[in-house]
């Protein structure tokens, strides 16, 4: 079974990120749904675009070709923040 995820779920529901399984490539579009977390790790590759990512209060921007690897039970956040959406490739362990 998937795991749960109610941050993703949140974001889903508001059109902001496309359904996704396990190890998927998501766009996100727009601004970045509330902050959340979960259970386990997670680990982001941004495909294109920019991303600003909000962990437990600290923004970090990424590029294409950028990587980040958190503790996904720290609150945390996802936005686009450029002009375009971002594309990125999210593992949640």
């Amino acid at each position: 079974a998937r795991a749960r995820c109610p941050l993703a779920e949140d974001a889903e529901r508001e059109g902001q990120i496309e359904p996704r399984p396990p190890g998927h490539v998501e766009r996100l579009r727009g601004g970045g749904a509330r902050p959340g977390s979960h259970p386990g790790q997670e680990f982001i590759y941004l495909l294109d675009g920019e991303l600003a990512v909000l962990i437990d209060g600290h923004e970090v921007l990424l590029h294409p070709g950028d990587s980040l690897y958190f503790d996904a039970g720290s609150p945390h956040t996802l936005r686009a923040a450029g002009p375009a959406s971002a594309r990125l490739l999210a593992v949640v362990l």
